[in-house]
């Protein structure tokens, strides 16, 4: 199952799976595999892994889409922390044409997601988007307050168990 969505164990596997793909007429968005670091080493590390894989996809000439999670960069630890190594990332996507998203994770992180993608929207970064679960309780006044703001959203429909007190029950 999980080799529809993962494209390979390193940055080169998932290279050649991407050209693959775009060859056949798909769009392709990689991600660094990661979330929960404990530490603020393990943020750096992340969000150094995160400017390599920049690095590497224009050099391969691949479609220029990113994702990650904000736990893989800091948040748990530090948000201040977690926001600055989102902005070292942001800043060579953006010279480099890169559009970056933030993947929404489970509902307790919901709020802080959308905190620090809009601090950085605030300070003009406009290569970032976000995603936002659909059946969040809350999500139809983020997406307004997104849609307000002229920020990309993909809207999915989540994979994470959440309580009924946070999300819709299906």
């Amino acid at each position: 199952f999980a080799t529809r969505f993962i494209a390979g164990e390193t940055v080169e596997a998932a290279i050649d799976v991407s050209r693959r793909l775009e060859s056949q007429g798909l769009l392709v968005t990689l991600d660094h595999l990661g979330e929960r670091v404990k530490t603020l080493d393990e943020s750096t590390e992340a969000t150094g892994e995160y400017v390599r894989l920049i690095d590497v996809i224009v050099h391969a000439g691949i479609e220029r889409n990113i994702s990650l999670k904000l736990t893989q960069l800091g948040i748990d630890v530090d948000r201040a922390t977690c926001i600055d190594n989102l902005r070292r990332i942001l800043e060579p996507a953006a010279r480099h044409e890169f559009f970056i998203r933030i993947d929404m994770e489970n509902s307790p992180y919901a709020g802080r997601t959308l905190e620090c993608f809009e601090t950085l929207w605030q300070y003009g970064y406009r290569n970032v988007g976000v995603a936002l679960q659909s059946y969040l309780h809350r999500t139809e006044a983020d997406l307004r307050r997104m849609n307000e703001l002229g920020a990309r959203v993909r809207l999915v429909k989540g994979a994470y168990k959440e309580p009924s007190s946070a999300a819709n029950q299906h």
